[in-house]
């Protein structure tokens, strides 16, 4: 029954986000940090924000347990490789993924990440909150 117990314990708590987007981001970064955080916060979750690829990578190489939901902001393409270079560290973790550019090779290397969300940087980021929103609430009814 204690197993069971601490499940349900642990289906309270709030959701841990880790959050990575850089300072090179300084438009979209306030206005997506908001958006985040007013997603995650009022249920009880945790957003870990990240503001560089060498912290991220730390992060990353420590047990990345307790993560359940990354949003990854890529400002550009050479920061997208990077990453697409940090794949083997993100088993597990949905992945909600911010793009610098729509274009087929940029897709396609996003895709390696397997995300469960793509978004362009220059579109609404408001559909980012709408798809994190509802990750916290599927997770709430699992």
């Amino acid at each position: 029954m204690k197993h069971a117990q601490t499940l349900h314990d642990q289906k309270m708590d709030g959701m841990h986000v880790l959050f990575f987007i850089s300072t090179d981001n300084e438009g979209k970064k306030s206005e997506l940090t908001g958006i985040v955080e007013s997603k995650v916060t009022p249920s009880g979750g945790k957003v870990e924000t990240i503001h560089d690829l060498q912290t991220l990578r730390e992060r990353l190489h420590r047990l990345a347990k307790g993560i359940e939901v990354a949003v990854l902001v890529a400002a550009t393409k050479d920061q997208l490789g990077d990453l697409v270079g940090l794949k083997d560290f993100l088993g597990g973790i949905q992945i909600i993924l911010v793009v610098p550019a729509q274009d087929k090779e940029t897709i396609s290397r996003a895709a390696r990440l397997l995300p469960s969300f793509i978004s362009p940087l220059d579109v609404d980021v408001r559909f980012v909150g709408d798809v994190l929103e509802r990750m916290i609430r599927h997770r709430s009814y699992a």
